[in-house]
C-alpha cells in the first residue's frame, strides 16, 4: 500500500550472524511482563548484542547430560526488523542512523519521498553508516526499475551491482510493490538477472493484501496470487502489507486469512515470509497503541515468520517527525522491537509446524487438533505457534490474541520426560517452568499474559502426542445458520464461531447429525467415536432428545435440561434454542 504514488513499501529478509545493536529496554504498557505462575517475571530485557549464526550458540540454560547423553544445544538466530521510509537526504549521517539501530532496528532503507535517479548519492552513504551500526539496508534505485521495464537491463543491473554488491552494510536490492500477476515474468527475469551478478543479496518484491480486488491480483484467488508469485520468481523471501487498525474498527478477520495464506504457500515454497507493523495513521487507518504494534509482531511470529518491517519511520505521524523530532512511537517501538527480537533470536532458527487459536475463532483460523502439544483448558483467546528444532524439540509460543485485556490461563503440555522450560528474555535462556501439577496426560502450568503478549515455552525432545483436548464440537443450526460451539468437560461449552455442514476441525470427525434447517451435527475426537454421545437439541424451549452412534443419529423423544440417559454431562448452551451433550 503506497502513501502516495513515490511511497514504496518493502520488507527484509533474515541475515544472520549480524549484531543486533538493541538496546535494554522495559516491557510493553509500563513495563508489565507475562509471568509464568510459581516463577519469576521473563522479562523483555535486553537480548545479545550478537545473536550469531542459525546453526551456532545456545540459549539452554541446562544443557547438562541426561540420562548419559549430552544435550544438543539449541540453535539461535537474527529477527530481522526492518524499517521503511528512512532518513531524508538532508538528515542523513551516522548518528541517524545509530538512532534507528538504538530503536532495535536491524535494517535500513531509503526515504520515501525523494527523487532516486541519483541514489547511489544516499545510498553509499547509507550503507557504510548502517554496517558500522550493526544494521545492513534495502536499497532503492531507478536503475532496476528502469531495467524492469526493458530498459538497458544489462547496463543498468551491471551499475546498480558496481556500485553496491561489495559494500558490507548491503542486504538487498527493491524490486517492486504490490506488482499484478501480469508481472511476474518480468519480475522473475530480472531476480534472476540480480542473483547471476550478485548471488550474495537478494532482491526483494512486496505483494498486495487479501483486501485488494482479484483484478489487482490479476489471479482467482489471492492463494493463487501468492503461490503463483512464489512458483514464478522463486524469491528469497517474501512479504505483504496488511493494515488491520482502521478509524473506529479492526479487521482482524481478514489479517489472520491473510497470515494463514501466507504461511501456507510460503511453507511449501520454503520461502521466509515477513509482515509489516502499522505505525502511522493515513487514508482511514489510524495511529496503534504500543500493544496492538506488539500484537502484529507476535502474531507473525506465531505463524512462523521469520521478520517484520514498520510502516514508516521517517514521516508525519511516523517514529520520527518530519523535523527529525523523536515521537512517542518511537519508544513504542524500541519497546516493542526488544521483545520480537529476543522470541526471534530462538525462533529464526525453528521449523514452523503449526498453529492454532482457543476461544473464539477469527476467520481463516482453526482450532487445535488433540495431537498438538500444548492443550488450553479454558476459552481464553490465545494463539498457539508450534515449532520444531534440533529435529525432536518443541518450541510453542502462546500469545495473547488480545490487545486491549490482559489474559491468564492454565496450559496442559505434552507428558515429555524433562520438565518444561520457559524463554527469560532478560537473559536470553531457558529456565525451568514452575509446574502446577503433572498427570500421565499431561504437564499444567500457567500463565498470565499482558494485552498482545506471549511466552515462548521449550519441551525437549522427543515429545510424544498432548492432551486430548475438547471431547465435541456441536453445529447447532438455526433458520439454515450453523453456530460452532467447543464441548469440553474441561470447562463446559463455548461458541467459537461459523459451523458449515459436515465439517469437522482437525481430528473430529461426525458423530451424528440432524440434517435440516434447524438441525445439528456432532464432531466426536476421533478416539472417542466408538463412545455413544446423546445431544438434546432445543428449539423454542422444547428438547428433542438424540441418541449418537455409529455416525447415526436417532431421536428418542423429549427431554429436560442437562439430563443425561446415561453417562455424563460434557456442556451446555442454556437457551431456548441451546443444546447440552452427553457422552457415555
Amino acid at each position: 500500500m503506497r502513501l502516495s504514488s513515490l511511497f514504496i513499501v518493502a520488507v527484509s529478509a533474515v541475515t544472520l550472524g549480524a549484531c543486533s545493536g538493541l538496546t535494554s529496554q522495559p516491557g510493553t504498557d509500563g513495563g508489565v511482563q507475562p509471568h509464568v505462575d510459581g516463577g519469576g517475571e521473563t522479562d523483555a530485557g535486553p537480548t545479545d548484542g550478537d545473536a550469531g549464526p542459525t546453526d551456532a550458540g545456545s540459549t539452554d540454560a541446562g544443557a547438562t547430560p541426561d540420562g548419559g547423553m549430552a544435550i544438543k544445544p539449541l540453535p539461535v538466530g537474527r529477527l530481522r526488523i526492518a524499517l521503511w521510509c528512512g532518513p531524508p537526504a538532508a538528515f542523513l549521517s551516522q548518528t541517524r542512523v545509530n538512532e534507528a539501530a538504538a530503536a532495535g532496528f536491524t535494517t535500513m532503507s531509503n526515504p520515501c519521498f525523494e527523487n532516486t535517479s541519483n541514489a547511489a548519492a544516499y545510498n553509499v552513504p547509507m550503507l557504510a553508516f548502517s554496517a558500522d551500526a550493526g544494521m545492513d539496508a534495502i536499497v532503492t534505485d531507478d536503475r532496476i526499475q528502469a531495467a524492469l521495464g526493458g530498459t538497458q537491463v544489462a547496463a543498468n543491473l551491471d551499475g546498480v551491482v558496481h556500485d553496491y554488491a561489495s559494500a558490507p552494510g548491503l542486504g538487498g536490492y527493491f524490486v517492486a510493490d504490490e506488482p499484478g500477476a501480469g508481472s511476474f515474468g518480468g519480475i522473475a527475469a530480472l531476480v534472476s538477472a540480480l542473483k547471476s551478478r550478485d548471488p550474495l543479496h537478494f532482491a526483494y518484491t512486496n505483494l498486495l493484501p487479501t483486501y485488494a480486488s482479484a483484478a489487482a491480483w490479476g489471479t482467482p484467488t489471492y492463494a493463487a496470487y501468492v503461490h503463483d508469485f512464489l512458483a514464478a520468481v522463486k524469491p528469497q523471501l517474501v512479504s505483504w502489507d496488511y493494515y488491520p487498525f482502521l478509524t473506529g474498527s479492526t479487521d482482524v478477520n481478514g489479517f489472520f486469512s491473510n497470515l494463514e495464506t501466507f504461511r501456507t504457500e510460503a511453507l511449501a515454497a520454503n520461502t521466509p515470509f515477513f509482515q509489516f507493523i502499522q505505525s502511522v495513521s493515513f487514508s482511514g487507518y489510524r495511529e496503534t497503541t504500543q500493544a496492538e504494534k506488539l500484537w502484529v509482531g507476535m502474531q507473525t511470529l506465531a505463524y512462523g515468520g521469520k521478520g517484520v518491517s514498520w510502516f514508516t519511520y521517517w514521516e508525519t505521524a511516523a517514529l520520527i517527525d518530519p523535523s527529525g523530532n523523536e515521537t512517542a512511537q518511537y519508544g513504542q517501538a524500541k519497546a516493542v522491537n526488544t521483545r520480537l527480537a529476543a522470541l526471534g533470536r530462538s525462533l529464526v532458527p525453528a521449523k514452523s509446524t503449526g498453529v492454532f487459536h482457543n476461544g473464539v475463532l477469527p476467520t481463516g483460523t482453526v482450532p487445535r487438533a488433540p495431537e498438538d502439544a500444548v492443550y488450553v483448558p479454558s476459552t481464553a483467546p490465545v494463539t498457539v505457534g508450534l515449532f520444531t528444532v534440533n529435529d525432536e524439540d518443541v518450541y510453542a509460543l502462546v500469545t495473547n490474541r488480545d490487545f486491549a485485556t490482559a489474559v491468564s490461563t492454565d496450559l496442559v503440555l505434552a507428558p515429555t520426560v524433562s520438565p518444561p522450560e520457559v524463554l527469560v528474555e532478560s537473559s536470553g535462556e531457558f529456565a525451568p517452568m514452575p509446574v502446577v501439577g503433572s498427570s500421565a496426560s499431561g504437564t499444567k502450568v500457567h500463565v498470565s499474559l499482558p494485552p498482545a503478549d506471549g511466552v515462548l515455552i521449550h519441551l525437549k525432545g522427543p515429545v510424544p502426542a498432548g492432551p486430548g483436548g475438547p471431547e465435541a464440537y456441536v453445529v447447532t443450526v438455526r433458520a439454515n445458520q450453523g453456530i460452532l460451539t467447543v464441548v469440553d468437560s474441561a470447562f463446559g461449552a463455548s461458541d467459537v464461531g461459523i459451523g458449515s455442514w459436515g465439517q469437522c476441525p482437525r481430528g473430529y470427525v461426525l458423530a451424528g447429525q440432524a440434517f435440516n434447517s434447524n438441525g445439528f451435527f456432532v464432531c466426536a475426537r476421533s478416539d472417542l467415536l466408538p463412545r455413544t454421545f446423546y445431544l438434546a437439541n432445543v428449539l423454542s424451549d422444547a428438547a428433542t432428545l438424540y441418541k449418537l452412534q455409529g455416525g447415526v443419529a436417532t431421536a428418542s423423544g423429549g427431554a429436560s435440561w442437562d439430563q443425561c440417559p446415561a453417562g455424563t454431562l460434557l456442556g451446555h448452551r442454556f437457551n431456548s434454542n441451546g443444546f447440552w451433550l452427553c457422552m457415555q
